[in-house]
């Protein structure tokens, strides 16, 4: 009696791809419709407005934390932040003193930076998507707009 090994399906034949193209295709492929799309602009954009609205954002975090929780707020995340700063804790006390003193005029032009900046990741993401599916993005003004709703 002969014995016949039955294999199971595996890779393309389990999942029930009707690809039949080879790995080194695939890949090829994949890497040139990741370029052709301008993903990695896309990606150092949104890495770049990302970083641009980050500071804005924690001076009206640390601005507002004051208003609403008091000047002891400011001791107790030093204190909070302390065993993990070992080195730089007298530069970190010292830029959070100067941060908790900073003009309304800043406050503003911080906020409109965070609105703007922000916005533009949206863009950035809203772009890629239109790409995605095929469709245009919207007119400047109307997405700047939405995006900063």
């Amino acid at each position: 009696m002969s014995s016949k090994i039955i294999k199971a399906p595996t890779g393309r034949l389990l999942l029930k791809i009707k690809n039949r193209a080879s790995k080194r295709r695939i890949l090829y492929r994949t890497v040139a419709s990741f370029l052709d799309n301008d993903l990695i602009i896309s990606a150092a954009a949104i890495a770049y407005f990302g970083m641009l609205v980050f500071f804005p954002t924690l001076l009206l975090v640390l601005s507002l934390s004051q208003q609403i929780f008091g000047a002891e707020f400011y001791q107790d995340l030093l204190k909070y932040l302390r065993p993990f700063l070992p080195g730089s804790y007298e530069f970190v006390r010292r830029n959070i003193e100067a941060m908790s003193q900073v003009s309304t005029g800043i406050l503003v032009t911080s906020f409109l930076v965070l609105l703007w900046a922000g916005s533009w990741i949206f863009t950035v993401v809203e772009r890629a998507m239109c790409r995605i599916w095929g469709t245009h993005p919207r007119a400047f003004l109307h997405g700047r707009l939405l995006t900063m709703a």
